[in-house]
């Protein structure tokens, strides 16, 4: 044989085995980067659902606490039972920060149909116009849920007025 036909035989022979090599290597390699791939695909869908479960959990989560706040302040407005100390407490703290007296008040019991448990308050107190305004006021803005039934306002021998108040808490 000829140096040139052998350098020929030996670089077709080198390329059989290359091709052998790399079909021996590669197929079997391409079984694994397949099921590889179908892992990849399979943890890609399992993370997509992980996620969205996250996000839902974390949305509930905030639900849960805007619902604890907001519970929190319906007890506060509507409390369980009649909580009268609380009131008189409240209507007495909201008198004296005005600087008006509160002179007297009444309590009674009453079911309502379409309110549902109350309490009248009937109170008494003396000041000026304007801290009968600044009362009303604070009124719509306390803890407790308050609805005014009727205002009795007169006029004393002095600047001062009086004026009686018929209020209606709820409870449950």
């Amino acid at each position: 044989m000829k140096a040139g036909q052998f350098s020929q035989l030996f670089a077709i022979l080198l390329l059989f085995l290359m091709i052998l090599g790399s079909v021996l290597f590669v197929f079997p390699m391409r079984g694994e980067v397949e099921t590889l791939q179908v892992t990849e695909a399979t943890l890609a869908e399992e993370l997509v659902a992980l996620e969205t479960e996250y996000e839902s959990l974390a949305a509930l989560a905030e639900d849960v606490s805007t619902s604890e706040i907001t519970k929190q302040s319906l007890m506060a407005a509507v409390p369980s039972g009649y909580a009268q100390d609380d009131l008189i407490l409240e209507l007495s703290d909201m008198a004296s920060e005005l600087g008006f007296t509160l002179n007297a008040v009444n309590f009674s019991d009453t079911v309502s149909q379409e309110f549902g448990n109350t309490i009248t308050i009937s109170a008494s107190f003396s000041g000026t116009y304007e801290q009968l305004i600044a009362f009303l006021q604070k009124l719509e803005t306390a803890d407790r849920l308050l609805r005014v039934l009727s205002l009795n306002v007169q006029r004393t021998s002095t600047s001062d007025i009086s004026f009686n108040i018929s209020l209606e808490a709820y409870y449950q």
